[in-house]
């Protein structure tokens, strides 16, 4: 068998083309590490370090001790000033540390508590290092404050993002920075470089089935083979799949942001407003549009499901099949329903060390389509596959997929949107 084409022609990249792909490179990585670097600082000085200073302290040796100052400081964001004596080995040491989170945070109310706690002259116990008696805490164990840690890791989460879409991702953005070239410069569509033909031939339906190299041959009497009767057809995915991957990742990511926005409302009820205020909005707003997105794909798996049967498993180029449809639960709302025959070809191809994958749709043909409410529930129409196309085909690299479309109207709500694959094969 001769060595198949290659999936698709593509001409050198413009130079002005590579400086903008090395620009976005740069910029991809600046903006990822920019991300990612100071969200991991901020994760170890609010999250990692005062965590492993806790485990420490855990040993340290409790020891009496007098408040010699406690107050409150700060004006947009505050922190608790708290200085004492105590005696540890015969001499007299001095401490300012109330907790292992030394950052300034907002809510005034809560360090008042403390500094009211700890009033100067009070008598309390602090724990002291053994082996270095400068080190010392008033409070060892962990604070609400500490919540404040988990913050960063959003941050660091949109610079993982990045770098995959630098290192893995951007293929996908340079497929259609080339097809939109190959549209430009007047190129052979993907077509025309899997059916062989030369570059200046233009699009035309009697493509690949009687000039591909890939040849009947992928096919063998086994493939071929086919069982009497009818089949119903597999819808290709389910909308509820998504709806809990959707729902599961907005739990999670509500449930970080709720714990910084919980630490607000004391002050949003003082209309006590700040700067972290500003910076909490982008993530409310991305938990809210998630959590929508959860519910839309909930709301379209509730849709009316069509069932489908086609009169036959395998349909040969140029042959025909009776499709029937129904809904066993009734079309609810459904004002309208179309149903189209797809054919795509899809090539995957590598240029250098990138791996490169287009998707073009060569054939869409309305079957049925209608507003009539009786012709809706349920209804028959001929699938008839032209003989100048090219049968199904998984090479690997190379695919040409056939599906039935099925898209129906419902206003208010989400659309049935729903793709069913079919295999033809080559002619009979």
């Amino acid at each position: 068998m001769a060595e198949r084409q290659e999936a698709l022609s593509v001409a050198q990249s413009s130079r002005l083309g590579s400086l903008v792909g090395c620009f976005g490179v740069l910029f991809g990585l600046v903006f990822s590490t920019m991300f990612f670097g100071i969200g991991s600082l901020f994760f170890w000085l609010t999250a990692v370090h005062p965590g492993l200073q806790v485990w420490e302290a855990s040993s340290w040796v409790e020891t009496p001790c007098t408040i010699i100052k406690s107050d409150v400081e700060g004006r947009e964001t505050y922190r608790v000033e708290i200085e004492y004596q105590f005696t540890f080995d015969g001499n007299l040491h001095q401490g300012d540390q109330y907790d292992f989170f030394d950052m300034s945070t907002s809510g005034r109310t809560s360090k008042e508590r403390i500094v009211a706690k700890y009033k100067e002259g009070s008598e309390h116990v602090c724990f002291v290092d053994p082996d270095d008696p400068t080190k010392s805490v008033l409070h060892r164990g962990l604070s609400a404050k500490m919540w404040w840690g988990l913050f960063p890791i959003p941050f660091m989460l949109i610079g993982l993002v990045g770098y995959w879409v630098v290192f893995f991702g951007r293929t996908r953005i340079k497929n259609k920075l080339t097809h939109m070239q190959k549209q430009a410069l007047g190129e052979a569509s993907l077509s025309e470089a899997m059916s062989g033909r030369p570059p200046s031939q233009p699009f035309s339906s009697n493509r690949l089935a009687s000039h591909s190299e890939w040849s009947d041959s992928s096919y063998d009497e086994e493939d071929l083979f086919e069982e009497p009767g009818s089949v119903t057809l597999a819808q290709e995915s389910s909308p509820f799949g998504l709806a809990f991957f959707l729902l599961f990742f907005a739990l999670v990511w509500n449930g970080i942001v709720s714990i910084f926005i919980f630490s607000r409302l004391e002050n949003w009820a003082k209309l006590d407003l700040g700067f972290e205020d500003l910076i909490l909005i982008p993530f409310v707003l991305i938990g809210i549009g998630v959590f929508i997105a959860a519910i839309y794909n909930f709301m379209a798996g509730m849709n009316p499901k069509p069932v489908l049967v086609l009169s036959r498993q395998l349909i040969p180029l140029g042959g025909a099949a009776k499709l029937q449809w129904r809904f066993p639960n009734g079309t609810g709302s459904l004002q309208k329903l179309k149903i189209s025959l797809t054919g795509l070809e899809e090539a995957r191809y590598r240029r250098g060390t990138n791996t490169y994958t287009d998707t073009e749709t060569f054939c869409n043909e309305v079957l049925f389509e209608t507003t009539a409410l009786d012709e809706l529930a349920e209804g028959e129409v001929e699938v008839i596959i032209p003989t100048e196309m090219m049968h199904s085909f998984n090479g690997g690299n190379n695919k040409v997929i056939w599906q039935i479309h099925f898209h129906g109207d419902i206003p208010m709500w989400p659309d049935i949107n729903a793709k069913f694959p079919i295999r033809v094969v080559p002619h009979e």
